[in-house]
């Protein structure tokens, strides 16, 4: 019955209570309170009708973390372990860009949208090739410039763009007189795989937790890495498959079915690959190795997974239909649980593979 109900962990505050303090967004019919005239949702709608003077997504971002779990945004910290944060720089002179109709694909990614990740423990924002280098002020900040998703549509239309450009994160950098828009990461690489081929990583595990539906829809996240064409949607991987390719393309087809089979005594949403050649890639900045191991998880809706849990409960009938990986900004507590159980079942699953490569 937990799954239904907020349970509170460590801190007497639930996983998910960010789900409690979304803001209302135009089209979206969500009202997670269940209040619209709570002080909560008129701070949300101040922040939204603000002249974006600010970066009001690390606002959004900093409430978020104080209404949903009493964390000042400025004392957070992204901890002691290694951790890169996905990001991109579209040129600002580029915008509105267009990319093509029947791919998807920004044909002129390589003069205009640079790969960029913000180093968490540092507070570095800096391009794949170290040609710029700046500082960040606080992992809140970092992290609003990570997840900048919103950011896609606005830069692919020319009425929005006419009217949010805005709303859009600046980066201007004054020694080479250039600027740029901070993107979220996933416009270029969804799957955090490539900045740790950066730093020749031996042995990468990759939960591949991508909200943009199944894989059997949307390959384009994992088969860019592998150089396979295939179409492409607003917010992931728009620069195609010649300039994403970091792995040699024959893995390909044997990568995706693992991923998307999900039978118990079959793959299980598990690709494992070992002694992979790591190609050559200038535009990622990524130099030729031998990746040890490689292990990528993938979300797909699993029978198997929704069969474990006792039919007294019945998920099956009360679970979103869109679960658990095509959900629109907000979801229901049940949805929210379910996801966390999920990955841990899949971790279990898969844990003497799991063990073995970190031995």
């Amino acid at each position: 019955n937990d799954l239904y109900t907020e349970g509170a962990g460590k801190e007497g505050i639930w996983f998910a209570n960010a789900l409690n303090y979304l803001p209302d967004l135009p089209g979206s019919g969500l009202d997670a309170s269940g209040d619209t005239n709570s002080k909560e949702r008129r701070y949300f709608r101040t922040l939204a009708s603000n002249n974006f003077d600010t970066n009001w997504w690390e606002l959004s971002l900093d409430a978020i973390a104080r209404l949903g779990y009493n964390i000042p945004g400025e004392s957070m910290t992204s901890g002691k372990r290694p951790f890169l944060a996905g990001t991109a720089l579209l040129d600002q002179d580029a915008c509105p860009i267009s990319v093509d109709e029947s791919s998807g694909i920004l044909e002129n990614s390589s003069n205009i949208l640079v790969p960029t990740y913000v180093d968490m423990n540092n507070l570095k924002l800096k391009t794949a090739d170290g040609r710029i280098s700046v500082g960040v002020d606080s992992t809140i900040q970092a992290g609003s410039f990570s997840s900048a998703f919103w950011a896609a549509s606005i830069v692919q239309s020319s009425v929005q763009y006419a009217l949010l450009k805005d709303a859009l994160i600046d980066l201007s950098e004054p020694k080479s007189e250039e600027s740029f828009y901070i993107m979220d990461g996933g416009i270029l690489d969804t799957t955090g795989i490539v900045n740790l081929l950066r730093q020749k990583k031996e042995r990468i595990v990759a939960l591949y937790n991508n909200n943009a539906g199944s894989l059997t829809i949307l390959e384009s996240p994992i088969a860019y890495l592998f150089g396979v064409k295939t179409k492409t949607d607003s917010m992931n991987s728009l620069q195609g498959p010649k300039l994403a390719q970091v792995f040699p393309s024959d893995l390909f087809d044997e990568v995706l079915k693992n991923l998307t089979d999900t039978t118990l005594d079959g793959p299980n949403m598990l690709a494992t690959l070992n002694n992979v050649p790591v190609l050559r890639n200038k535009y990622f900045s990524v130099e030729p190795y031998i990746l040890r191991s490689l292990v990528i998880i993938s979300l797909e809706l699993s029978e198997p997974f929704l069969d474990s849990i006792p039919s007294k409960l019945e998920v099956k009938d009360h679970v979103s239909q869109d679960w658990p990986n095509d959900i629109p900004l907000g979801m229901s507590t049940l949805d929210a649980n379910l996801l966390c159980s999920f990955t841990t079942w899949k971790l279990l699953q898969h844990e003497q593979t799991l063990s073995t490569i970190f031995d």
